[in-house]
């Protein structure tokens, strides 16, 4: 099982165009990974619906959070090989250039 972010960005209203949907996967075996850090979510990296501004923040903290705790995150890694901590903070880092780059665009997300 996998998990999709992306950000759509409203079509211009003048002419209509619309850049392609920006989408960010990675596998849901690192789940653990991401409830460690916040075992508060009810959704694995629990970003749909804000902003990139909004999520900023949150995947900041993830980020932190993982590399000050990288050990314990390590042995979080999924037995079956899909995943993996280094993977997983690739992925962290793509959404937080994401939101940089578009910090008034929601997320969405595909579970």
């Amino acid at each position: 099982m996998s998990l999709d972010l992306y950000m759509r960005e409203t079509p211009c209203e003048t002419c209509g165009h619309q850049r392609e949907d920006l989408n960010i996967n990675y596998t849901y075996n690192v789940s653990h990974m991401w409830y460690k850090i916040y075992p508060d979510d009810d959704g694995m990296v629990n970003i749909e619906g804000m902003t990139g501004e909004e999520a900023y923040k949150k995947l900041i903290h993830a980020r932190q959070y993982m590399e000050e705790h990288k050990e314990e995150m390590i042995v979080l890694e999924p037995p079956n090989g899909w995943g993996s901590y280094n993977g997983f903070l690739e992925f962290i880092n793509k959404c937080i250039d994401a939101c940089l780059e578009n910090p008034k665009l929601v997320w969405e997300a595909w579970r």
